[in-house]
């Protein structure tokens, strides 16, 4: 048991860096335990072999993510994400990642580069799963 809490205290810190850049508190990862351990979230073959390499190289996140909401929309890989950012959007620490922000009229440009920058990446990720053979749901 003290090993599946360990393995998931890392997933928590690996899934928050993804989404917000930093390492999430102690609390945090504990209320993303107790999130995965009510819900199952067990891997399937296919997203335990993509979990491996996500592990192994985190830079190829946001690339498997991309290629998984457009191929697996429903995978555990998915699922695990959104509980941590329910999670962090929950927390009154992490809170500000997801208020609105007052921003300029140049902020459309952020905006347009933000979307490309997405469509490009979900290209990429769409492409690398389907050279890794993994096939839609």
């Amino acid at each position: 048991m003290r090993q599946a809490t360990r393995s998931l205290s890392d997933e928590a810190d690996l899934i928050a860096r993804y989404l917000i850049g930093k390492s999430p508190n102690d609390r945090v990862k504990r209320r993303y335990e107790d999130a995965m351990h009510t819900l199952h979230g067990d891997l399937d073959a296919v997203d335990r072999r993509l979990w491996k390499v996500v592990t192994c190289c985190p830079f190829t996140f946001r690339i498997i993510d991309s290629g998984l909401a457009v191929l697996r929309p429903a995978s555990s890989i998915r699922r695990k994400v959104h509980v941590m950012l329910a999670v962090l959007e929950a927390s009154p620490e992490y809170c500000e990642y997801f208020l609105p922000k007052a921003f300029g009229p140049l902020y459309a440009v952020n905006i347009v580069l933000t979307g490309a920058r997405a469509v490009f990446v979900g290209i990429i990720g769409y492409a690398a799963l389907k050279l890794m053979g993994i096939k839609g749901q």
